[in-house]
């Protein structure tokens, strides 16, 4: 057995001659339904006894709600996600592209990353301009020489900021190819010279 109700309670303040001196307070009005909703289990199993087919029916019901549930949870049309995309960067990237977004960037946008030419890059610029303060202007990775893997291995970036001229800042960092095992320490020593 179910049982539900909501209930709505309305005041409202008004002035009746349009000044402002007199105001005139209506009524509450109260809004309150309720339903009710009730199963009788003992008559429905006994009505499902009689029936020898009913059990083979059951298996076939459950397993085919069973293969709906699994379908319809793998659908990503139909299941919500979360996204923290970061407005900054989505409005950078639609102006730099004459007004539309690549394909390519549309994951690192909504992971809150910048579109940079790969998920490390873009891992990189947002740790370092985080932790430096600092917005960087160009960023190159150096590959590692990582001859046992099909990703693409990173061990290091030259980092350029906006405002400090052309001295670039050599950063150590980890990533692979597919943004896995991201590991870049920012110090002050680094970038230090570029902060005003």
């Amino acid at each position: 057995s179910v049982n539900a109700c909501k209930g709505k309670k309305t005041e409202t303040v008004e002035s009746p001659t349009g000044s402002i001196d007199v105001f005139k307070k209506n009524p509450e009005s109260d809004l309150q339904v309720c339903g009710q909703c009730a199963l009788n289990f003992e008559k429905v199993a006994s009505i499902n006894m009689l029936n020898v087919f009913a059990p083979l029916r059951f298996v076939l019901r459950l397993t085919q709600s069973l293969i709906r549930y699994q379908n319809v949870k793998n659908d990503d049309t139909i299941n919500p996600r979360e996204f923290n995309i970061s407005t900054k960067s989505l409005l950078e990237t639609y102006k730099k592209n004459n007004n539309t977004i690549p394909e390519a960037c549309v994951p690192m946008l909504a992971r809150g990353l910048s579109c940079q030419s790969n998920i490390c890059e873009a891992l990189a610029v947002k740790e370092f301009e985080i932790k430096s303060g600092l917005e960087i202007e160009n960023i190159e990775l150096g590959k590692a020489q990582n001859e046992g893997s099909s990703l693409d291995q990173y061990d290091s970036a030259w980092i350029r900021v906006k405002g400090c001229g052309s001295k670039q800042i050599r950063m150590n960092f980890r990533c692979s190819g597919n943004g896995d095992s991201f590991w870049m320490p920012v110090s002050e020593r680094e970038y230090k010279q570029c902060v005003k």
